[in-house]
């Protein structure tokens, strides 16, 4: 599948399923927005990832920044 163009944002893209993800939609063409709890987590999000974007969904302030950041300057094609 080709999804050159396409954004996609993976949540959770530092755990072995959403690391698999972000890197195959990166193969694919995507542009991948990955995210991950901590900075820690981060450093383990696939190379392949366009754009490492912090995410903890129990916090409330982190899913507002993540929100403003995707409506300030992306346009998703997907998310997983």
């Amino acid at each position: 599948m080709d999804l050159t163009g396409k954004t996609i944002l993976v949540v959770g893209a530092s755990g072995t399923l959403g690391a698999a993800l972000a890197d195959r939609f990166a193969r694919q063409g995507a542009r991948v927005l990955a995210t991950a709890r901590t900075n820690e987590s981060a450093a383990r999000l696939p190379v392949s990832a366009k754009l490492p974007l912090l995410l903890d969904l129990e916090s409330p302030q982190s899913i507002a920044t993540l929100a403003a950041y995707i409506n300030g300057s992306e346009k998703l094609d997907g998310v997983v």
